[in-house]
């Protein structure tokens, strides 16, 4: 519970400094049901670090805590009422969200299961769905990734992105045609090539494990769709893809204050955004 604890106000801090992008999707989290002996303030921090694991992606939008609670008292709205769909609906809808996520927390054995519930407000359909079991409630500081990325894919399903939207895991999107996607990271340092190659692939953005270092030609187009129009906030040192030239000890840049390719020794210092398909 401490180490969660701490987390969260690592979060907070993040949100205080306005990383949020603007966004069409709203999403309401109701608070996650204890279920099976578990303790209401156990659910309340499952509930708080999904909120914020979800908020943080900035792929969505997420009601306010102040705002949720503030509406349920208008609307006197009762915690039993969550198992309804179109009370739920209903105050959804008043909180002008797309979709409400409805959780739960339970004991199992010797472990304990978190699931989620995602609601469309405009049908009345429960849409999607995703569980995960952790040996303890540590531990869904995290896994919470897991279900964070289940529930974008529900909701993200069936958007359509332009360029320089923010994607589902949070980065800028580059490349958007015929419902294929791309999108690219913000920085995530200045290191050597094998560096760069092993931090992209780790990263874990939106909850997402495809991330990877671009290819020279997708390196050009982040370049001519980002950086030439002033999108994703993109310097103009060099920057690595993962082609690479000759025996292998070079490796092909780009530079983003005029666009320029080259080849460069690997042990050498180049930026590092990661990308991924969608």
């Amino acid at each position: 519970m401490k180490k969660l604890l701490a987390g969260l106000g690592i979060f907070f801090v993040v949100l205080a400094a306005g990383v949020y992008a603007q966004q069409t999707v709203v999403v309401a989290v109701a608070p996650f049901e204890a279920r099976a002996g578990i303790a209401a303030g156990d659910a309340e921090t499952i509930t708080e670090v999904y909120s914020i694991r979800l908020s943080v992606t900035r792929s969505v939008r997420v009601v306010n805590r102040e705002a949720l609670d503030r509406v349920v008292r208008e609307h006197r709205f009762q915690a039993g009422d969550w198992s309804d769909d179109r009370k739920t609906a209903e105050l959804g809808r008043a909180l002008n969200a797309d979709w409400v996520v409805r959780g739960t927390l339970q004991k199992l054995s010797s472990n304990f299961i978190i699931t989620v519930s995602i609601l469309d407000i405009r049908t009345l359909e429960v849409k999607g769905g995703a569980d995960m079991r952790i040996n303890s409630i540590d531990d869904a500081y995290d896994s919470m990734g897991t279900l964070v990325a289940q529930t974008l894919k529900t909701i993200t399903t069936g958007m359509t992105y332009n360029i320089g939207d923010r994607g589902p895991g949070g980065g800028f999107i580059f490349y958007a045609q015929g419902g294929a996607y791309m999108e690219c990271s913000a920085m995530l340092g200045a290191l050597g090539w094998d560096q760069a190659m092993s931090t992209a692939q780790n990263y874990r953005g939106g909850g997402y494990d495809d991330w990877r270092l671009p290819t020279q030609g997708e390196l050009d187009l982040i370049y001519k769709n980002l950086r030439q129009k002033n999108l994703g906030g993109m310097g103009g040192d060099w920057y690595w893809s993962s082609t690479q030239y000759g025996a292998h000890s070079y490796a092909w840049a780009q530079r983003f204050s005029d666009g320029n390719q080259g080849t460069i020794p690997k042990d050498n210092t180049g930026s590092v955004r990661a990308v991924r398909a969608f």
